[in-house]
């Protein structure tokens, strides 16, 4: 049997020529690099993530984390990164430090759910849109970070995002214990730039837009911003065009689902895309990249002019004012250790049966009626809200599932009858 570099040898996944697999040491990790590949590190090397700083892009090396001052712009030109004052057209050159493979780890590793849509008009994005609420704190601590943002990135997402960014916690724009804003500009090369953070509460309405502000020669300008909130405003001049636009939940150091913000989901709404001059047709793709809590993406109206995405951090929890439903069900005592209990449904009382003939029989019908509160509860959840288009799905969703839930009991009943 030859033993030369280039022979296969067999690994869990599947023949590798040999000079590929290597052995890990003791105190030797394995670390990225920015261009896809690995290598072997010491854990006590000068250089591993615990000498990065974190951003919406991942962790970074804190020499190509660059904080954009008001009255300045993100320039590119001459295959040069310069800051541009506005005022007066300066240019200040970005330093280009040598950051040896794996200072850069892999771009966007943080991203926990996200629904995107990627522009194939023809005409260039040139507004994006998306306003949403400042969600409760979490109601646990562990250091985390949390992003929330809408973006958008070129057509090949690993290069580069544009994005207006709400932030729990901290990164290398500053931050802590509290909700912040910033527009944020990442590279995949390792580069980040960001406008200063701006303190803000919960139920404070964000409106997070990135517009396009020229273009020539085959380049493209945008400026990022919070509308209404100074000192948020990032221009990025002279780059590829932006057309992969997604709205997304990125997060880091979670630890327990309570690390999330206290509150099931953020809805992502009013969003509005224009593209050359007109509203276009957009179709939201949702991705769930992590789901230990049950995070995922929904795309509540899947549209380009009042598009509405749901990012929610865990399962939904199912939280009823019981008082206010009292005229359908009140439950006086409930069945414990399936001993039975007494109920009122109606206004009539109703014998909860132990265990016994009835007792399956009850617990399947009261599965039905149980869906039926919920629904009620989904379309008493949006009364009041200001959002037309979100009400009217919100109403029919819970409709369907008040009918599933009858149909459910009154399948039940049906199959008894039978037997």
């Amino acid at each position: 049997m030859s033993d030369q570099p280039d022979d296969e040898v067999l690994t869990p996944g599947g023949k590798r020529p040999r000079r590929l697999v290597r052995r890990v040491g003791p105190g030797q990790v394995v670390r990225g690099d920015a261009s896809g590949g690995a290598n072997l590190a010491s854990k006590g090397d000068k250089n591993m993530a615990s000498n990065l700083v974190l951003t919406p892009g991942g962790f970074r090396h804190p020499s190509l984390v660059h904080r954009v001052e008001p009255g300045h712009a993100i320039h590119f030109s001459a295959g040069k990164t310069r800051l541009k004052n506005l005022a007066t057209g300066a240019l200040l050159d970005v330093p280009e430090h040598k950051v040896q493979p794996g200072d850069v780890p892999g771009f966007g590793s943080g991203w926990i759910v996200d629904a995107f849509w990627q522009n194939g008009t023809g005409n260039p994005v040139t507004s994006f849109k998306t306003t949403w609420v400042v969600p409760p704190a979490p109601s646990t601590s562990s250091g985390q970070t949390i992003f929330l943002f809408n973006g958008i990135d070129p057509a090949d997402p690993s290069q580069a995002i544009l994005q207006p960014v709400l932030q729990w916690g901290s990164s290398h724009a500053g931050g802590g214990a509290y909700w912040s804003v910033a527009s944020w500009y990442v590279l995949g090369n390792g580069q980040a730039f960001f406008t200063p953070l701006v303190a803000v509460n919960p139920g404070d309405e964000l409106v997070g837009v990135m517009t396009l502000t020229g273009q020539g020669n085959g380049l493209f300008s945008y400026q990022s911003e919070f509308q209404g909130i100074a000192g948020t405003q990032l221009p990025v001049q002279n780059v590829a065009e932006l057309v992969w636009c997604n709205e997304t939940l990125e997060a880091y150091g979670i630890t327990a689902c309570s690390d999330y913000p206290a509150v099931d989901f953020t809805a992502m709404q009013s969003i509005d895309l224009v593209t050359g001059n007109t509203a276009p047709a957009v179709s939201w793709t949702p991705q769930n990249r992590v789901t230990d809590c049950g995070q995922h993406a929904v795309v509540a109206i899947n549209s380009g002019s009042g598009g509405d995405v749901n990012l929610y951090y865990r399962q939904p929890s199912l939280h009823i004012p019981w008082g206010r439903y009292a005229e359908y069900i009140q439950i006086l005592f409930g069945v414990i250790n399936d001993g039975g209990g007494i109920g009122i449904v109606n206004g009539h009382i109703v014998i909860i049966p132990p265990r016994g003939p009835d007792y399956g029989l009850f617990t399947q019908i009261a599965e039905g009626i149980s869906e039926v509160v919920r629904g009620i509860d989904v379309r008493q959840a949006v009364q009041g809200s200001a959002l037309a288009a979100s009400r009217k799905v919100a109403n029919r969703t819970g409709l369907e599932m008040m009918a599933k839930g009858l149909e459910l009991a009154s399948a039940v009943v049906a199959k008894a009858m039978q037997e």
